[in-house]
């Protein structure tokens, strides 16, 4: 039989969802155990979050649409079949480059949002924080969650929803905070 990847909102990795009697080597592969037994194939030449954040920052600059897949492999200096294999199809690997941006770059995020207990203080540090995150050299500029917004066309229906999860997480997070604000 086979494996599965099915990819959860919010997670740091996908979840493998292991069928048949390869269960115990695939959990202990997918969980770096030096006693798993390796599948068909070469084993991978990459870091996956060095990776990552090279797709991050191409879908970043150019959007989903924006990108094609030889800049995917050029950037990632991988094959096609490579790519396939290590991430699934572009709109999954475009999940993974969400995901990694919503745990690195934005992390200032929630730290500014509880930054001090004056909510006033709190917005005014998540401003300037903002502001110098989105004009940093290192990556392009903006926020990248909301340039993808402006974009996508309504084909890519589920790459939307993750987006707008994604921007529903943020209102929320910023009405939470104003919430605390407002009780004290």
């Amino acid at each position: 039989m086979g494996e599965r990847l099915s990819w959860r909102l919010f997670t740091k990795a996908p979840v493998l969802e292991v069928v048949g009697k390869n269960m115990k080597s695939a959990i202990a592969a997918r969980e770096g155990h030096a006693d798993a037994q390796r599948g068909r194939g070469r084993p991978p030449k990459f870091d996956r979050a060095v990776a990552l954040r090279q797709a991050m920052k191409l879908f970043w600059e150019h959007g989903f649409e924006g990108t094609s897949t030889d800049d995917l492999e050029a950037a990632l200096k991988m094959g096609p079949s490579s790519i396939l294999n290590s991430f699934g199809s572009k709109e999954q690997l475009y999940a993974l480059a969400i995901e990694t941006y919503m745990g690195e770059p934005t992390k200032y995020f929630v730290d500014m949002l509880n930054s001090s207990p004056d909510t006033r203080q709190a917005f005014e540090n998540l401003v300037n924080a903002a502001a110098d995150e989105f004009t940093r050299s290192n990556h392009p500029t903006g926020c990248m969650i909301s340039l993808a917004g402006t974009h996508m066309s309504a084909a890519h229906e589920s790459i939307r929803a993750l987006l707008a999860a994604q921007q529903a997480l943020s209102e929320r997070l910023l009405a939470d905070r104003l919430r605390r604000g407002v009780a004290h």
